[in-house]
């Protein structure tokens, strides 16, 4: 197996079923660009809890941390993003389907038009004509 290129760090509090199809999705996208998925939860009920170690253990997640009580998004994607090392870290909400089985590969072709430390995120209409800094392309 390569190293990950990518760490796609997963907070989770609850929502068991979104939760499970949020990792289901990300397990069946293209390793085109190598990933690495360490999910860090955030106290959730113990139902969860046991089927985030299931998952685990059948290699749908590849690293685990289980905290006791919810420490908040923020420090809990800071969390998965020491767990894998990686050039490229993303962090990504457990109630997100990903329907193309491309999308990280997409994502990257987009980031290539950026700066190499940069940030990207979706927006529409005047909201990205206002951002001197956005990068208008065709993907």
């Amino acid at each position: 197996m390569q190293a990950p290129v990518l760490n796609i760090t997963m907070p989770v509090f609850n929502r068991f079923e979104l939760t499970q199809r949020s990792l289901l999705s990300l397990r069946k996208c293209s390793q085109t660009v190598p990933f690495s998925i360490p999910v860090v939860d955030n106290g959730s009920d113990r139902e969860l809890a046991e089927r985030l170690l299931e998952f685990k253990q059948s290699g749908i997640i590849d690293k685990l941390f289980l905290l006791e009580k919810n420490v908040g998004i923020a420090a809990a994607a800071n969390i998965g993003w020491e767990m894998t090392d990686a050039p490229f870290y993303l962090k990504i909400d457990n109630d997100v389907i990903v329907t193309d089985k491309d999308f990280f590969t997409k994502i990257f072709k987009l980031w290539a038009h950026g700066e190499a430390m940069s940030t990207l995120g979706g927006t529409t209409g005047k909201i990205l004509e206002q951002n001197p800094g956005a990068v208008h392309t065709k993907d």
